[in-house]
């Protein structure tokens, strides 16, 4: 997770995702657990005036480049995507366990 906020934040997902992937089980086929970006405080960016590293875009482009499963843009005070992030997290999951069941 990383602030909207504070960029520096972006960067140091990598550092976390990083210990998850070295001390997380993977699955059957070598693959580490799925890792979902966040984005918090998307209730304080204002899409006229954001700044690069607070664009969907720019996030979407850092998740694939380091191998997250995708990206949420959430706001803990609105409560808005939070549900939906844990959703999407959870389907690429329940993606790897079928794929992993079928022998792709």
């Amino acid at each position: 997770m990383c602030s909207s906020q504070d960029e520096k934040t972006l960067e140091e997902t990598l550092k976390w995702k990083k210990i998850v992937d070295d001390n997380c089980d993977c699955d059957s086929q070598n693959r580490p657990i799925p890792s979902l970006l966040v984005q918090n405080k998307a209730d304080l960016v204002e899409a006229a005036t954001a700044k690069e590293f607070q664009k969907r875009s720019h996030l979407e482009d850092f998740a694939k480049k380091n191998s997250f499963c995708g990206v949420a843009m959430t706001s803990a005070k609105d409560n808005k995507n939070i549900e939906e992030c844990f959703e999407q997290l959870l389907g690429t999951h329940e993606t790897m366990q079928r794929r992993s069941s079928a022998g792709d």
